[in-house]
C-alpha cells in the first residue's frame, strides 16, 4: 500500500492532501498535486485511476502532472487568469486528457489501460473556478459557514460507473462551477469517500462530515501535524469500514 501527500502554503491560501492507498492493495490509483501559483492563486488536481485499468496510477498522475504544468505554462499571463478563469481550466482539463492519450501512444497500449477521472480546481482571489470529469466532488465552506457542493458526481445506471477522463465523451461531459461568493474552505476528494462523506442519492455533503473537516483545517499548526491528522481520517475504522476504493483528500483553507 503507496500512501502519497503533500503541501502547499500561501500568504491567501493553505492546502494539504493525502492519497492513501486502500488495504491490501500494492498500488494506490489515486493521485493529487497541490500548487501555489502566486501569492492569492491556488491549483489543485485530483485524480482517481480506474481499478478495473492496467494502469491507471500512471493515468491518474500523468493527468494531474499534465493539468499542472499547463496552468503553471499559462500563468504568467495574470490578466488572463483573472478574466477567463473557466477558459482556463477547462483547458487544462483537455492538457490532462492529451497527456494521457500521448502516454498511452508511447507506451503503445490502449488509452483504456490509463483511465481515470478528474478534477480540477483553481482559486483566484475570491473566485473558486472548478471543472471534472467523472465522479470526484468539490465541497466548499463559505464565509457564512455554509456547506456547498461546487460538484456533483456524475454516476451512471449501474454502481461504480463514470465518465472517465480517456472516455470518448469526456470532453463533453466536463462538469463545471464558478463560484465568486467567497470561499474559506475547500475540500477535494474521490469517490472513494462519497459513502461517508455525502447523502444518497444525490451527494448532498453530510452536515455531520465536513464541518468537522473544516474545523480541522483551520486549526493545524504545520505541514506534518496537519498530514499526520488527515491519514489517520482516512484510515480510521469509520472510514476503511465504510469504502472499497483508495481515498484521496485534500484540504484547503483560507489564511
Amino acid at each position: 500500500m503507496r500512501k502519497k501527500a503533500s503541501s502547499s502554503d500561501s500568504p491567501m491560501w493553505e492546502a494539504v492532501g493525502v492519497s492513501h492507498g486502500l488495504t491490501g492493495k500494492p498500488v494506490c490509483q489515486d493521485y493529487h498535486l497541490l500548487e501555489r501559483l502566486d501569492n492569492d492563486v491556488l491549483a489543485i488536481a485530483v485524480s482517481d485511476g480506474a481499478g478495473s485499468a492496467l494502469h491507471a496510477e500512471i493515468g491518474s498522475e500523468t493527468a494531474c502532472r499534465a493539468a499542472i504544468g499547463f496552468l503553471k505554462d499559462t500563468h504568467s499571463n495574470r490578466k488572463l487568469y483573472d478574466e477567463n478563469a473557466l477558459d482556463i481550466v477547462l483547458a487544462g482539463v483537455k492538457a490532462a486528457r492529451k497527456a494521457v492519450e500521448e502516454e498511452a501512444s508511447r507506451r503503445k497500449l490502449p488509452v483504456r489501460d490509463f483511465s481515470a477521472t478528474f478534477v480540477l480546481v483553481l482559486s483566484i482571489g475570491s473566485t473558486v473556478t472548478v471543472a471534472q470529469v467523472g465522479d470526484c466532488m468539490v465541497v466548499a465552506e463559505t464565509q457564512t459557514g455554509e456547506v456547498i457542493a461546487l460538484t456533483t458526481p456524475s454516476r451512471g445506471e449501474y454502481a461504480n460507473e463514470t465518465t472517465m477522463l480517456t472516455s470518448a465523451d469526456a470532453l463533453k461531459s466536463i462538469n463545471s462551477f464558478q463560484c465568486c461568493e467567497p470561499i474559506q474552505c475547500i475540500a477535494v476528494m474521490t469517490d472513494g469517500l462519497l459513502p461517508i462523506t455525502t447523502i444518497a442519492p444525490f451527494y448532498r455533503p453530510s452536515v455531520k462530515t465536513f464541518p468537522g473537516l473544516f474545523a480541522y483545517s483551520k486549526g493545524w499548526s504545520n505541514r506534518e501535524e496537519a498530514i499526520a491528522e488527515l491519514t489517520g481520517f482516512l484510515t480510521s475504522d469509520r472510514v476503511q469500514q465504510g469504502t472499497g476504493d483508495d481515498l484521496t483528500l485534500v484540504l484547503a483553507r483560507r489564511r
